[in-house]
């Protein structure tokens, strides 16, 4: 070193800031589980009304953004934990990439950011918006170590995402729709936490509890039967709605080709389910289905479905 009379025995590199980072902090690759926003516009018919379209699309990036603002307060608070988890220590505040202090105030102006994003939609929008802040802020502060309690909170709030869409155009409520959505994705947050009682049970023997959750290793069984259960409910609501509601109002040229939907909507479930039994489900299930290529097959024939059933 210049000045002193010493050897350099290491170089460290400064915390990396990169916006690679912070996308990773902002999980922007959640965003994905907005598209739900889109639902209303799709099956009320209005995809080719362009005002809908817009306001939908300016609600889902407020939306967008009003999350990753939650999701940084909750890497956070996690802070702690996240340090001594094997995979989570490598999140961007935890492995001290970036300040926590930074990443709060960020949060802020992104929370700030959002809400004012829906309310240049509509107040009811920027209302629904701070509704959705506010579970998802009590989850990650305490509903999540409570048992089933957290699975209800999270199926709720992709329920809540739907209701959204439906606020933001104004248009009719179908109860049906809202009853499939909580129960199949009930179904689908329990096949995440199925995978973390069954991973950590091969761990170690006995019936122990896991970390930082309200559950046990012991617990497979009942996750493995309630999380089936609801996805068998979720598809014979799916069916009753169509049946009672779509039939009835003769919305689409050929509904018959629905049921191309809810034969996918069954397998796509039933496979998440078996992946997540036999622990090899490593992801959330809907990030998961982007980059799994079954899954996109599977999409992709329940799209060409409902598209067929339009025309």
């Amino acid at each position: 070193v210049e000045g002193l009379d010493c050897d350099i025995e290491a170089e460290f590199e400064g915390r990396n800031r990169s916006l690679r980072q912070w996308t990773r902090l902002m999980r922007v690759h959640q965003w994905s589980k907005n598209v739900l926003i889109f639902a209303p516009l799709v099956l009320s018919q209005l995809y080719v009304d362009l005002a809908a379209f817009l306001t939908i699309l300016t609600t889902f990036i407020g939306m967008s953004v009003m999350a990753s603002g939650s999701y940084i307060i909750n890497d956070v608070l996690d802070m702690a934990s996240d340090r001594n988890h094997k995979t989570k220590r490598f999140r961007p505040i935890a492995s001290g990439d970036i300040d926590a202090g930074v990443a709060l105030i960020v949060a802020l102006c992104l929370i700030v950011g959002g809400v004012a994003i829906g309310l240049a939609v509509s107040s009811p929008v920027a209302g629904a918006f701070l509704v959705y802040l506010a579970i998802t802020l009590s989850y990650s502060i305490v509903l999540k170590r409570l048992v089933m309690v957290d699975i209800f909170v999270l199926a709720s709030l992709y329920t809540l995402r739907i209701m959204i869409g439906i606020v933001a155009l104004d248009v009719a409520i179908s109860y049906w729709l809202l009853m499939f959505s909580f129960f199949f994705f009930f179904s689908l947050s329990l096949a995440k936490r199925h995978v973390e009682v069954v991973q950590a049970g091969r761990k170690a023997e006995g019936d122990h509890p896991i970390p930082g959750r309200g559950y046990r290793t012991g617990d497979a069984p009942l996750t493995l039967a309630t999380g089936v259960a609801t996805e068998m409910v979720a598809v014979l609501v799916l069916s009753l709605y169509i049946v009672n509601d779509i039939y009835p109002e003769a919305a689409y040229a050929h509904p018959e080709w629905l049921w191309g939907v809810v034969s996918m909507v069954l397998i796509w479930a039933s496979r998440i389910w078996l992946l997540s039994h036999r622990g090899e489900l490593n992801d959330d299930p809907v990030t998961f289905a982007l980059r799994d290529r079954p899954s996109l097959l599977i999409g992709a024939i329940a799209a060409a479905a409902f598209v067929a059933s339009v025309i």
